[in-house]
C-alpha cells in the first residue's frame, strides 16, 4: 500500500496555521495538511493552546 492521497481543506471550517504538517512518498513531491481547529474544554471552549 503505497497511495498517498491529500485532499483539500473543507470549505468554512476553522483551520490552524500556527504550524504545518507536510507529507509526501519517498523521494516524491510535499504536500500540506490542513490542521483542524479543535475546542477544548467543556466548560469554557476555547481553542486549545500550543505550547
Amino acid at each position: 500500500m503505497d497511495d498517498l492521497q491529500v485532499y483539500k481543506a473543507p470549505k468554512d471550517i476553522p483551520g490552524r496555521e500556527d504550524y504545518k504538517v507536510r507529507v509526501r512518498k519517498p523521494e516524491g513531491e510535499w504536500h500540506s495538511l490542513f490542521i483542524y481547529e479543535v475546542k477544548v474544554d467543556m466548560h469554557e471552549v476555547r481553542p486549545k493552546a500550543i505550547d
